[in-house]
């Protein structure tokens, strides 16, 4: 569908005719193949899920799924407040893709539950390290496990290392993955992308409009506090960026924008700017994926005094597999194929050891 206006941004407000921001890096290095992502740009557009009104924008859209349910409040914000805008990245679809289905969810809200039970319907897809169904030198594959391995500087940063600081400010860090990278991801054998680092690059949605998406949610205080007391935290924009990007996790876009001062961990400021990062996130996905495309997973919503949290997990599954039914493989219209866990990628022609490549990561 059409996203109606289309007014580019470029990170700020500016005069007409003006040049856009370039990085913020002391050293203008491309590290995008092409020059394609050399700067983040955006368009405006008009939120699909309106319902003939503002819609989301005005913080007033409901329905029968969360409707004062346990998730409501990862799809509103606190004391009135609304979205200004909506933005997309200004990149055109690609022409094909191997991936048709998203799990977009911020971590901690189920998206290892869903992939589970993707796994069991034979689904070749990914969720951090976990990888199902395909073969480890499959090409999507080892370019995840890549991309995965870009946004370790950016935990280190945030967490205060000098090092990492100062590799950031004199423009050590690559702002983003190279263009060739991504293509791969999206052009093996994976079919499903979910966890980080899918919330961190809206583009995937602009790329793959006809993508169905599953956006899982939870209780956005719950939220915050699980991150923050389970995970280490999370990587975020910092309050100041929000306007310039399409949402709160676009990290390599405030990155590259905003430099170093750009990216925070949810764990070392304000709770407020946690949880309303997190809403603004789960917004713009609603508002920019049409309902159609759209399922929305919360399994802790619980609308009745004889609802348990595996009956709700339960019936938000069943309704999860007819979401995908039209394009899943045999195996989604039968009984589970009976998965094991794996967790971890394992490449063979690397020393394994037992540490986690991140300790925030580790329980993701």
């Amino acid at each position: 569908p059409s996203h109606g206006k289309n007014k580019e941004h470029s990170g700020k407000k500016e005069p007409s005719g003006s040049q856009p921001i370039e990085n913020h890096h002391p050293k203008h290095i491309n590290w995008a193949l092409e020059g394609r992502y050399d700067r983040p740009t955006y368009k405006d557009v008009d939120p699909v899920n309106s319902h003939g009104s503002s819609g989301f924008l005005d913080g007033g859209w409901e329905d029968g799924y969360f409707d004062d349910g346990n998730c409501s409040t990862a799809l509103h914000l606190p004391n009135g407040k609304r979205l200004e805008k909506v933005l997309m990245p200004d990149t055109p679809p690609l022409q094909q893709s191997s991936v048709w289905l998203l799990n977009v969810g911020a971590g901690t809200t189920g998206t290892r539950s869903v992939q589970r039970e993707i796994c069991k319907r034979m689904i070749n897809s990914t969720h951090w390290h976990w990888h199902c169904n395909l073969p480890e030198d499959d090409k999507s594959v080892v370019a995840m496990e890549a991309w995965i391995e870009w946004l370790q500087p950016f935990y280190r940063m945030t967490e205060g290392s000098a090092a990492w600081i100062l590799k950031g400010k004199n423009g050590e860090i690559k702002p983003r993955p190279s263009h060739r990278l991504m293509m791969d991801a999206l052009h093996g054998g994976l079919v499903s992308l979910g966890d980080t680092p899918t919330a961190f690059f809206p583009e995937l949605v602009a790329w793959l409009p006809d993508a169905h998406v599953i956006l899982t949610l939870r209780d956005a205080e719950k939220w915050w506090k699980s991150r923050v007391e389970h995970h280490a935290g999370d990587l975020m924009c910092a309050e100041h960026m929000w306007d310039k990007v399409a949402h709160p996790f676009c990290i390599a876009d405030c990155f590259q924008l905003g430099g170093v001062p750009a990216i925070i961990n949810i764990k070392n400021v304000d709770r407020r700017v946690g949880v309303e990062g997190y809403i603004r996130y789960n917004m713009w996905v609603v508002s920019v994926v049409p309902p159609e495309r759209l399922f929305r997973f919360c399994p802790w919503d619980c609308r009745d005094a004889h609802c348990t949290q595996d009956g709700s997990s339960a019936y938000f599954l069943q309704k999860m597999l007819e979401f995908i039914a039209d394009k899943c493989p045999p195996p989604c219209k039968g009984p589970p194929n009976p998965y094991k866990w794996s967790g971890t990628y394992k490449p063979q022609n690397k020393p394994q050891n037992n540490k986690h490549p991140h300790p925030s990561r580790a329980k993701a």
